[in-house]
């Protein structure tokens, strides 16, 4: 069950949808995020660190300390986005880590101890201005065609239909479009303040979504109440004695 506050002037509803195409989340990507990352410009934007060096279109490095290298990228990491990191490397001894710094701390990714393309998410844990590939003292091998890009996770920006009925009643009440946000496990509709003044206080409605295709993707109910939703309470302690074996008091 869910309630709403009609006391506010609009109220977000979390709603279990079923599968359709109204929901579908569009996943793109930016452009790629470094500069040379086949290194047909040489050592243009890079910062070699220890025992690196380039040519032919590949970085390596031989066995020394823990060494980097590293790019400034033009385009600052933004906290909390996720960025895809794509590399293809030959890794005979040692391990290869990528990594995402600056800006108060690094965020790593996943290390590596062979040959072979990968790929890479990691969640950027601070707005970083750096990109790099962490070599540890063991570490002999090269690097190429490295990308960074951004994954951008937008709602496709289709609406749903909603009519709300009186509970146990055909008699629709009101009818009203609205935005759907898609969330990791769930999504949500935003009803507000037109809405609400059409709606009684302490009372329960059925409500019936359909997309655009006329599918029925949500069925469920709601309650009205003009008090604090986090300090609402149901039956409010009140309780009803058993009379009879068709009397019951049902808590929720």
């Amino acid at each position: 069950m869910n309630y709403i506050d009609i006391s506010q002037p609009s109220q977000t509803l979390s709603l279990n949808l079923n599968t359709s195409e109204s929901t579908e989340t569009i996943v793109t990507e930016s452009e790629n995020l470094v500069s040379n990352g086949d290194f047909s410009n040489g050592s243009t934007g890079w910062t070699l660190g220890a025992g690196w060096s380039i040519g032919d279109g590949v970085v390596s490095r031989i066995k020394t300390a823990t060494s980097y290298l590293e790019q400034t990228l033009t385009i600052p990491l933004v906290q909390n986005k996720i960025y895809k990191i794509t590399y293809t490397a030959t890794i005979p001894d040692g391990n290869l880590r990528p990594e995402l710094t600056g800006g108060g701390g690094t965020s790593e990714g996943t290390s590596q101890t062979t040959i072979g393309t990968y790929i890479d998410y990691i969640e950027a844990e601070n707005n970083h201005i750096k990109f790099r590939f962490r070599a540890n003292a063991d570490f002999n091998g090269s690097v190429t065609n490295i990308s960074v890009v951004e994954v951008i996770e937008e709602n496709n920006g289709a609406s749903i239909n909603l009519s709300v009925y009186a509970d146990g009643s055909d008699s629709l009440i009101l009818n009203f479009d609205s935005s759907i946000t898609a969330h990791n496990y769930y999504q949500t509709i935003e009803i507000n303040s037109t809405e609400l003044t059409q709606l009684k206080d302490e009372t329960q409605y059925n409500i019936v979504g359909v997309d655009s295709r006329n599918k029925v993707i949500y069925r469920g109910k709601f309650q009205t109440t003009s008090k604090d939703i986090l300090d609402y309470s149901i039956n409010e302690n009140k309780y009803t004695q058993k009379i009879n074996s068709n009397n019951y008091t049902i808590l929720d």
